[in-house]
């Protein structure tokens, strides 16, 4: 989920992910647009650290979001196993490049976030 100023995902806390993230926390997230032809192609690419996320009103909103966006699993019955093992990150971003063939084949703008 992107909030405007912060990158937030989760995952088990016992995956390989979070053992990557837990050695070197720095991290890239890359959103586009699979079915896009070639020439019409944009993406973002977001640098960033990666740091668990402790913050409850943080915490709530994210969930909030991904159940409303993710109907499926609302359905789903509790499973406390699970939910004990889920971790959520805040990527703050520190750098952002844009690709975007609309302008021309293979044209990217890099922003620094301070």
């Amino acid at each position: 989920m992107w909030t405007g100023e912060s990158l937030f995902f989760f995952t088990d806390q016992r995956s390989r992910k979070a053992a990557n993230i837990k050695d070197n926390p720095s991290v890239v997230a890359i959103v586009a647009d699979q079915d896009a032809e070639f020439f019409s192609a944009k993406s973002v690419e977001i640098y960033g650290t990666a740091k668990i996320c402790e913050d409850p009103i943080k915490i709530g909103a994210y969930m909030q979001n991904f159940m409303t966006r993710r109907t499926q699993f609302a359905s789903l019955p509790p499973n406390p196993e699970m939910q004990s093992n889920i971790v959520i990150y805040e990527v703050k971003p520190i750098k952002l490049r844009m690709l975007d063939n609309t302008v021309a084949p293979g044209y990217i703008n890099e922003l620094e976030v301070v």
